[in-house]
């Protein structure tokens, strides 16, 4: 715009001479007037200096038909003026009265498709009109100097409409209202792209000699834009931008304001002192966070893998922005609910305030919900406290976190590398009783009876996969687990893969058994599962043996459906419910004894070590006792598939 004022000061200079100029004003090179055949008026010269320009306009060529009359009063309906400026060539068609006599001067200019006018007229002194009807930004751009046009600007794309006011009276002034049409921009990068926008607004220019000042407001129609991975679609949002942008004498950013506002959802303030955005603060105010979601953070969330999320609620806080880096962060979190069902994960009333600072010590932070659902875990009514600076998290000790009936005790966490692949975790905690029965309910499990507590090792996480530092210690059905060699990996993204070998003694039968329609079972076991890999929570290979433990307090006993059950594991089905046996309620056993190899889905059966068995034998159950069931497997392989079912509906 402060190129489209100087030329029209050229054009008012070279029609007509204004009361306040004097000869001194002007340097002339070969001017001359011509009088031609039909009456036609040609003013022409080879240069023009200009001390407020301070620069030269060369070959200037004034043209007006039929009409050859100068002074006192030129008229020109059909004339033309041509000239060159900064190497560019630039040609008007000109309607104009120039009274010299009263000091009254107007004129009309347009460009050769009359997409570009400006209107003059004397009696408003020093003020111009400019209206551009439907002109292409290439047109636009191609009329003012190559110079004064950015490269980033030259690949701008659209039909642009505007009437503006411009007022060179004392400081150089434009205001007026504006439209784009199918607004299309990407940058030099390829990072930033707008596509088919429509806007209208209203902008208000001034330039002075030590500063320019822009001043804008658009309303963005329709359109979409893409901003790095962040995808924005204009349409039906009513999005508002507002802008002011100071420069320096050198055309150097002294201030940036900008302002993004979805009326009564969203208002997003950017500040800057650099153009370039390397150091700025964005303040915000979000009284609807599902708008703000889907308008600005869906698409980019959705490139993440969350294609589930729902959020509602409040928020409002600052970022701030030093060489290009995040510097610090405040958010005020209000009423807000937020849930992901795919991965289980669902918060209700969340309230805190969040503080991050990048190389100084941050202030606490506080997060505080009514319920809380991670991974399928309910979470009652809680809140925790952390410091969050640079790229670590450290929270609060002994945070106590009430999970269904009981509690998981963070004694020590503490998170470094948050931002890289190769995060660290600092971890020390523990697990006060927790009903199986609660868990496995809720998880779709067969319901479990007892409780589950015991300490969690030190954990540690590598990109996708998280493992532990030493064993997992665990209390069960009255007995002890540790699992050692523990790994995680994507456990709450696509085909979640868990691995671990799993100890475990003087687990309480009655306990176990009671919780499938199996049969009951008495007495005390101990075993292993090595080499354990679930994915997608189906295990696809173990290596597992379970084994009774004799106890002088604990009777060893088994009823008869938990006989026929297990006899259907080793092949034989019904062995004791059709004969005499069935008569009996329950039997006493010597020894248990069940393992399987999982490979390919095919589970190798073994079972108890003993000299009476041949290869393709092998002793499930010893009795022992009058009657003695001894129970002896027959099928060495079976589909896993079936070998669950059995062992878990035991509905034959």
């Amino acid at each position: 715009m402060p190129f489209l004022a100087k030329i029209t000061t050229i054009l008012l200079m070279l029609i007509s001479v204004s009361p306040n100029s004097s000869a001194k004003d002007w340097q002339f090179r070969n001017l001359s007037v011509i009088y031609t055949a039909g009456d036609n008026l040609l003013i022409s010269a080879d240069a023009i200096y200009i001390p407020s320009l301070d620069d030269e306009v060369r070959n200037i060529s004034y043209k007006c038909k039929n009409n050859n009359q100068v002074y006192p009063v030129h008229q020109c309906t059909d004339g033309s003026i041509e000239l060159e400026f900064h190497e560019n060539i630039l040609k008007f068609k000109i309607n104009s009265e120039l009274d010299f006599l009263r000091n009254h001067y107007v004129f009309d200019l347009s460009n050769q498709d009359n997409t570009l006018l400006f209107h003059y007229d004397s009696k408003l002194e020093s003020i111009l009109g400019i209206e551009m009807k439907n002109i292409s930004a290439e047109n636009l751009f191609k009329s003012l100097p190559t110079s004064s046009v950015s490269d980033e600007f030259k690949s701008i794309s659209a039909n642009i409409s505007s009437q503006l006011e411009l007022d060179f009276s004392n400081n150089i002034q434009l205001n007026g209202q504006y439209q784009f049409e199918g607004f299309s921009w990407e940058s030099e990068d390829g990072n930033n792209v707008l596509a088919d926008c429509s806007f209208v607004g209203q902008v208000y220019i001034q330039i002075d000699n030590d500063k320019i000042i822009i001043d804008s407001n658009t309303d963005l129609l329709n359109g979409e834009a893409l901003f790095g991975d962040i995808y924005l679609a204009f349409a039906k949002q009513g999005i508002q931008l507002s802008n002011q942008i100071t420069f320096d004498s050198s055309l150097n950013v002294d201030d940036f304001q900008s302002n993004i506002t979805i009326p009564d959802a969203v208002s997003l303030g950017f500040y800057s002192t650099d153009f370039t955005f390397n150091n700025f603060e964005i303040d915000y105010e979000i009284k609807k966070l599902e708008k703000f979601y889907n308008v600005f953070l869906k698409s980019y969330m959705e490139i993440l893998g969350v294609k589930s999320l729902r959020i509602e609620g409040q928020s409002n806080g600052r970022v701030e922005f030093t060489n290009g880096w995040p510097e610090s962060f405040h958010a005020e979190i209000i009423e807000t609910y937020i849930a992901m069902e795919r991965k289980k994960v669902e918060g209700n009333n969340l309230n805190g305030t969040l503080y991050w600072q990048r190389n100084n010590s941050s202030h606490r932070s506080i997060l505080r919900w009514d319920d809380l659902l991670l991974a399928g875990m309910p979470i009652k009514t809680s809140e925790i406290g952390f410091v969050a600076n640079d790229e670590n998290i450290i929270l609060d000790e002994n945070t106590v976190i009430p999970v269904f009936d009981g509690n998981i005790v963070i004694n020590r966490l503490k998170l470094e590398k948050i931002f890289n692949p190769l995060i660290s975790i600092d971890f020390d905690g523990e697990v006060e009783p927790i009903s199986l029965e609660l868990i496995t309910e809720k998880m779709g499990w067969p319901i479990m009876k007892g409780s589950i507590s015991g300490n969690i090792p030190g954990l540690k996480k590598v990109e996708n996969t998280i493992t532990f530092d030493g064993l997992l210690e665990l209390q069960a059905f009255d007995g002890e687990i540790t699992v050692a060699n523990l790994s995680m990996e994507r456990l709450f993204g696509i085909a979640p893969v868990i691995a671990a070998d799993v100890n475990f003694k003087d687990l309480n039968l009655q306990k176990i058994t009671s919780t499938f329609d199996f049969g009951e079972i008495t007495g005390l076991v101990k075993g292993y599962v090595n080499g354990l890999r679930i994915t997608n929570w189906k295990p696809d290979r173990l290596e597992a043996y379970v084994e009774s433990v004799g106890s002088k307090k604990i009777k060893q006993t088994i009823s008869q459906r938990a006989i026929d059950n297990i006899s259907s594991i080793g092949g034989i089905q019904g062995a004791v419910s059709r004969s005499f046996l069935r008569f009996f309620d329950s039997f006493r056993y010597k020894r248990l004894g069940i393992g399987c190899k999982l490979r390919n889905s095919i589970c190798e059966m073994t079972g108890l070590k003993n000299s009476k068995t041949d290869d393709n034998r092998y002793y499930l159950i010893e009795g022992s006792g009058i009657p003695a069931i001894n129970i002896l497997g027959f099928r060495k392989f079976i589909d896993w598939e079936v070998f669950l079912d059995r062992l878990l509906k035991a509905n034959y």
